[in-house]
């Protein structure tokens, strides 16, 4: 086992929050993440030029025919207006735009509580944590929530379903 591999073992079995870094400790290649924020949100916009950005549709299975594109700062305001009933304002975020060919644009929202400003410019992946980690998809053309995973996926398997608090 490598000593890179055995690391990511541990950081695993430790059930915290991971920061996806580059070796040399710098962001791939691509345009820096945006910050966003508004009443009771902070968080950043991966761009879809971003090498994060593509790691990050692998993390919330998207289909390999996804299209990436980067949401602006009004699409994300629009998709907070609703998240208040499913993510507590506590939690940071990190914002995937993306669509289906022929499909509508969404933005897909990971939420986790941030320790420090790693997440800022680095992609962040749990494994569990409960609702402190959750995933949810947002069609931005029909104005609402399609799907969201709260801290994993339940004791079958499946996706848990999309629930307000």
């Amino acid at each position: 086992m490598t000593r890179r591999a055995l690391c990511l073992c541990v950081l695993w079995l430790a059930g915290g929050p991971m920061v996806w870094r580059p070796v040399n400790g710098a962001q791939p290649a691509g345009p820096p993440f945006v910050l966003v924020s508004g009443k009771g949100y902070e968080g950043v916009i991966i761009p879809a030029e971003s090498l994060f950005h593509r790691i990050g549709l692998v993390s919330v299975k998207a289909h390999p025919t996804a299209i990436p594109w980067t949401p602006a700062a009004g699409d994300i305001a629009a998709l907070e207006a609703q998240l208040r009933r499913y993510v507590a304002s506590r939690l940071k975020r990190q914002y995937f735009g993306f669509r289906m060919p022929d499909g509508p644009r969404r933005i897909a929202v990971h939420a986790f509580p941030a320790s420090n400003q790693a997440w800022k410019s680095n992609l962040v992946h749990m494994f569990d944590g409960g609702c402190s980690n959750s995933w949810l998809d947002f069609d931005l053309d029909a104005r609402q929530f399609v799907f969201g995973v709260c801290g994993g996926e339940d004791v079958n398997g499946r996706s848990s379903p999309l629930r307000a608090w």
